[in-house]
């Protein structure tokens, strides 16, 4: 018998859904044997979905002259003798990919990804293809629903939620108007979801003659009206993927482009217009690649064509009730997913050193060290592109003046470049150092809405936001960074040194301003304790009231950047707020420490449990029928005021990580209250006219009144519930010395103490060996090194320079 023998295998290519191996044969022709790629295809549809293109590829070349592959040979998995799976042997049509030959060389590589975030095991019903286009609509969103709902990780944050689902409700209460009455009924036309330029086969770079049209697996019987919407190829890109993501609801460079080819393909498809008159274009797009954020391209386009709005007023049907407990669910199956995630990789990092997994004995994920973050940080501020700053300053200014870097500064979450202009003029440009920042654009966007409502809302001096939104601003990186543009408020940061020396009447005047300050904030309560963020995502400008979401803060962040999951969650009383307090404050004092010593751990883990106790908050006096929330600084230290030459106030600053807090949690800063080292008659001074000030507003009688009935002991337990990170120091010295005044409080447990700290040093002391194993105790001794030589720089700078006083 005379076989066709396979002399060679000269290409093997291995894609998201597909293993495809190139054929050379005896004759001369060439084949391609294509495999299912496991992992990437369920199983249990690996034989239906191969039968499923068979039939697809076979229909098409009897009935058209559409130029697809002939099938040569195929079979389900059973009829594999290799054991590999169902698999098809096609013919091999020799050309050059559209997609290769017109993709832009510049841009970065394209993906072509089906439904990555919908696993096929997960669909558990399939409706027929004879439905019409109203129902089958509704159950193609379904599908995104389920996945929405039922994956752990399918959200990333508390506001994403949100957002997600009100969206989610929204776009499926539009689908009733997208659809065109004279379709609804039928015909039904084959459509494939995965149709992309990458499916075109060229004859050559020099003839773009189709020759053949493959990858047509993802293909079924649909809905006609499909087919009057331009296809998202146009885009040459998946619209849902992050390149296509919308900055404050505009669509990116990139999508010129796309509106430019949509044009001449509206010209040669006179149906689309309906499509595009409705806006069911845009459904069209998210019914094939599948909603997965509220930022998308697609999304974005449909939220601007339904108009701002009725946008509102569909989402504000869907009831906070609703909106709360699926946040609260979500939250819930993150964690759950994130601390599963860490067991995982805990076993797969022991199975990888040869131990077996079944005697792995389960142990944490070792937090980030502050050494670590701060070097990671301190690598993304010198990747920073200072031409793309000046370039950026420069786009922003009102006249498009260039610019030179005046001043760089960098703090624990953000860098700062003061930019001079031709004209003198200044401003700030402000990006926050991701590595030491989560959720940077959702933070930087709540700060922006913040500040904005402070200035239409309040006298109080904050800068003025001229910009904000995302750009590629370091230097090889492809993902963009997040940044502010902001007004440079003229004065110095006011120091403890300027108050202890200031004469008494210049300090008066000080402390009036800043009473005023507070007062200011008490005239726009809110119901709901959390971070203020832009409603409906819509420009912070509007005059239209902010959405209140899960408070941002500073110590949840400094949890997530060292790898803990921190929830955020909404707050509707004094005692919600407090708990919540309460876990930040166990988990920030139970987090490993390489240094902790017995008599160390025994102080923290007294003042922890002495502080977590349900009597601390009766002891400050929680008023329960008290349902407003106030605007409270989160970071009122002196030199985030910036004042003049006489004290009066210039400016706050850094209001990041502003939140609303009940009114027990509404305080002055430590340095104020008595709680911090110095400026021991400050205090007394400031009650002083505070007092005198009551009459001047029904604001200031409130503060006056409420703040004189604290005592110091109520002012200290106050602040370590709202600063957590305060709990050792103002415990030991504001709390211990005064300390029968709580003799009402139970003291803890002496033998659950210690075993307790047994319990917390042992977990120090296998962290402190993580760190010695893997080298990473070496960069805290690098940076004290540095430090020091930096000191040294700037010491003999300033001896050159004469400025300081020789011994």
């Amino acid at each position: 018998m005379d076989y066709n023998k396979c002399l060679d295998l000269i290409h093997e290519v291995q894609k998201r859904d597909w293993v495809d191996c190139k054929l050379v044969f005896s004759d001369g022709t060439t084949q391609i044997l294509r495999f299912p790629l496991v992992g990437a295809t369920c199983d249990e549809c690996a034989d239906e979905k191969i039968a499923i293109e068979v039939e697809v590829l076979t229909l098409i070349r009897q009935r058209t002259k559409i130029p697809v592959p002939e099938i040569y040979s195929w079979g389900l998995a059973a009829d594999n003798p290799l054991s590999l799976g169902a698999f098809i042997l096609m013919e091999f049509i020799q050309g050059v990919s559209a997609n290769h030959f017109l993709r832009d060389a510049e841009t970065a590589a394209t993906t072509r990804l089906m439904r990555e975030d919908i696993s096929d095991g997960d669909v558990t019903e399939r409706k027929g293809s004879q439905l019409p286009p109203s129902i089958y609509f509704q159950y193609v969103l379904g599908q995104d629903w389920e996945q929405l709902i039922l994956q752990p990780n399918s959200v990333t944050r508390p506001y994403n939620a949100e957002m997600r689902y009100t969206s989610f409700k929204v776009l499926k209460s539009l689908v009733p108007r997208m659809v065109n009455g004279g379709y609804d009924r039928g015909p039904f036309k084959l459509t494939c979801d995965d149709f992309s330029l990458a499916n075109l086969i060229l004859k050559s770079k020099d003839d773009l003659t189709v020759v053949g049209v493959v990858d047509l697996e993802w293909s079924y019987i649909g809905p006609a009206q499909l087919f009057a919407s331009a296809p998202w190829w146009l885009l040459q890109d998946r619209p849902i993927n992050v390149e296509w993501d919308c900055d404050d609801h505009q669509p990116p460079d990139v999508a010129t482009r796309y509106f430019k080819y949509l044009e001449i393909y509206k010209r040669v498809l006179e149906e689309e217009e309906w499509s595009k008159d409705s806006g069911a274009i845009w459904l069209h797009m998210l019914l094939s690649c599948g909603f997965n954020d509220t930022y998308s391209f697609p999304f974005t386009q449909l939220r601007q064509h339904v108009g701002i709005d009725k946008w509102k007023s569909l989402r504000w049907k869907v009831t906070q009730e609703e909106v709360e407990a699926f946040v609260t669910q979500k939250t819930t199956h993150l964690e759950q997913y994130d601390q599963e995630v860490a067991r995982m990789e805990v076993d797969k990092a022991s199975v990888d050193y040869g131990e077996s997994a079944a005697a792995i004995t389960p142990q944490p994920t070792w937090p980030l060290t502050e050494q670590q973050i701060y070097r990671r940080s301190d690598t993304f501020f010198r990747s920073i592109d200072e031409d793309a700053i000046r370039a950026l300053g420069t786009h922003h200014h009102s006249k498009g003046l260039q610019c030179q870097i005046k001043a760089r500064y960098r703090g624990s979450f953000n860098g700062c470049f003061v930019l001079e202009f031709t004209d003198d003029s200044t401003l700030v440009v402000r990006l926050p150092l991701e590595p030491a920042v989560q959720d940077a654009w959702d933070k930087v966007r709540s700060e922006v809405c913040t500040m904005q409502y402070i200035r239409r809302k309040t006298n109080i001096p904050v800068p003025q936001v001229y910009a904000y939104g995302r750009s590629q601003l370091c230097r090889h990186a492809t993902e963009l960074q997040v940044f502010i543009i902001m007004e440079q408020i003229k004065g110095q940061p006011l120091t403890r040194k300027a108050l202890e020396t200031s004469l008494e009447p210049r300090r008066r005047l000080f402390l009036q301003q800043i009473v005023d300050v507070f007062a200011e904030l008490r005239k726009v309560p809110f119901t709901r304790g959390g971070s203020l963020m832009p409603s409906n995502e819509e420009d912070i400008e509007l005059d239209s009231p902010p959405d209140i979401v899960g408070a941002f803060s500073i110590r949840k962040n400094e949890l997530q950047a060292a790898g803990y999951t921190a929830s955020r969650i909404l707050t509707t009383s004094a005692k919600e707020f407090l708990d919540e307090q309460l876990c930040i404050l166990q988990r920030l004092w139970t987090m490993p420490c390489k240094d902790l010593d017995r008599e160390q751990a025994e102080r923290e883990e007294f003042a922890q449990q002495f502080i977590c106790q349900p009597e601390i908050l009766d002891r400050i006096c929680i008023d329960p029928t008290a349902q407003s929330f106030f605007l409270a600084h989160p970071d009122l230290r002196p030199s985030n005021i910036l004042v003049d030459d006489e004290l009066n106030i210039c400016g706050i600053i850094d209001w990041e990580y502003t939140a609303s807090v009940p009114q027990c949690a509404s305080a002055p800063p430590t340095w104020i209250t008595g709680n911090d080292s110095g400026l021991a008659d400050l205090p007394s001074e400031f009650a002083c006219v505070l007092s005198s000030m009551k009459e001047k507003s029904r604001y200031h009688s409130q503060l006056a009144a409420e703040w004189a009935s604290r005592d110091p002991l109520t002012w200290s337990l106050s602040h370590i519930l709202i600063d957590p990170a305060e709990l050792d120091f103002i415990f030991w010295e504001s709390l211990m010395p005064n300390i029968t005044g709580l003799c009402d409080i139970p003291i803890p447990n002496d033998e659950q103490l210690q075993a307790d700290v047994d319990r917390r040093l042992e977990v120090s002391r296998r962290f402190a060996q993580y760190l010695d194993e893997n080298n990473l105790n070496v960069e805290g001794r690098e940076e004290e090194i540095q430090r020091l030589l930096q000191q040294a720089r700037a010491t003999i700078d300033q001896l050159k320079r004469g400025t300081v006083a020789h011994s």
